[in-house]
């Protein structure tokens, strides 16, 4: 499968993605290719909370091995997710629930939850599809070591590690970017009503003088 993906932001709120992806698929003698669409959107109501809509094959693949013809079924996912930080930040608890419902099966739900301490211990669990899973990692600078647990109805439960590495900024400088930012704007914004008010008064002033209202001008002058 290849995709190719388009995400912007509009706005500090509102996010959108596209991805289109191309399917293969081989079966003894025969191959199928098929293309598909995917479309998402967040909307984030703070930094600490947001919520998603992901709409799976909204173009659905088509494959056709010989003379059967399969197409994928569409999926609607609905989600939210919270930070809730505490202890004067040093500790942050992430929860994340959504909601799938694909064509002809019934709906599944996902629970989420994390809990970071000094942005660099982690403990996690889960519960998806009457499974549950649980784990942790350790995060020092740019690498991120993970461990999970995963329950399995019919075969044996799954252990993963995982290591990561950050090469670009993490989500919490990101987010600290866009917080400057935003203060950094709301001061440019004051600044510029302020100049506008001054540049009023001294308009009114000069008039008022002009005109022999010194008093009034006086107080034009002083604002």
């Amino acid at each position: 499968m290849y995709l190719l993906g388009y995400g912007k932001s509009l706005g500090h709120y509102l996010s959108v993605g596209f991805s289109f992806k191309l399917f293969g698929h081989n079966l003894g003698d025969y191959s199928a290719f098929g293309a598909g669409a995917d479309l998402g959107l967040r909307l984030s109501i703070s930094d600490n909370l947001s919520f998603g809509v992901n709409y799976q094959n909204v173009l659905q693949p088509r494959l056709t091995l010989d003379q059967d013809e399969e197409s994928l079924p569409r999926n609607l996912k609905v989600g939210a997710g919270a930070r809730l930080p505490f202890n004067n930040g040093k500790a942050v608890l992430s929860l994340a629930a959504d909601v799938d419902k694909t064509e002809s099966l019934d709906p599944r739900f996902h629970l989420g939850a994390e809990l970071a301490l000094l942005n660099s211990y982690f403990l996690r669990g889960g519960f998806d599809r009457e499974q549950i899973s649980f784990g942790g990692g350790i995060r020092y600078r740019w690498v991120t070591l993970g461990y999970a647990y995963l329950s399995q109805d019919v075969f044996e439960a799954q252990h993963r590690l995982s290591l990561d590495l950050a090469l670009g900024g993490s989500l919490e400088s990101m987010m600290a970017k866009r917080q400057q930012e935003r203060f950094q704007a709301a001061l440019e914004l004051a600044a510029d009503e302020r100049e506008r008010d001054l540049a009023f008064a001294m308009n009114q002033a000069r008039s008022h003088f002009a005109s022999g209202q010194y008093d009034s001008a006086e107080v034009y002058y002083s604002t």
